[in-house]
């Protein structure tokens, strides 16, 4: 096991902070690790009853390009009513859609090298339609739905690169 021997945090926002932990190796030897610490966070897999899956679509500002996606969203507390309250606030505000029924489908770590952060994944069935709520910085998110072949085509042809959606999509698909 890799040992703590000292921590720092060397940059924080209201959103996250790095830290710098001093770390002691199993044979001794000093090392350094430097990594990211965010809430945990909900992504929900809107499945309508006819099979098609709800996805948003929005400027991801660090890969500077447009990104289909299942919505998702960060969790107020990091625990499982949490994310389960994220789940339901995301949906609705992303999509205008309220999920009847919420089944949890996985806990994620999308990049554990990097960030401490986890994903609570939900499915959310037996949709019914409501109205968009959208934060400012989702100003410019549109949403829309499509049939599993259509996302698979996405994958396939890179147009869907996010790991969150396609392992929602994967897991759904394992079923």
């Amino acid at each position: 096991m890799i040992k703590q021997t000292k921590s720092k945090i060397v940059y924080q926002n209201k959103w996250m902070h790095v830290k710098e932990d001093v770390t002691e190796l199993p044979d001794g030897s000093a090392g350094l690790y430097g990594y990211v610490v965010k809430p945990d966070f909900a992504a929900i897999l809107p499945v309508h009853s006819d099979g098609r899956i709800q996805l948003v679509e929005q400027y991801r500002y660090p890969v500077r390009r447009r990104m289909w996606e299942i919505p998702q969203g960060g969790a107020e507390h990091s625990d499982a009513q949490g994310t389960a309250d994220a789940a339901a606030r995301e949906l609705r505000e992303e999509t205008g859609f309220v999920a009847a029924t919420w089944e949890h489908m996985a806990r994620l770590h999308e990049a554990p090298a990097l960030v401490d952060q986890a994903c609570d994944l939900f499915l959310a069935t037996d949709l019914s339609a409501g109205k968009i709520t959208l934060d400012q910085t989702e100003q410019d998110m549109q949403t829309a739905a499509f049939t599993l072949d259509e996302i698979k085509a996405m994958i396939t042809s890179g147009d869907i690169t996010c790991a969150i959606t396609i392992s929602a999509i994967g897991l759904w698909v394992m079923r």
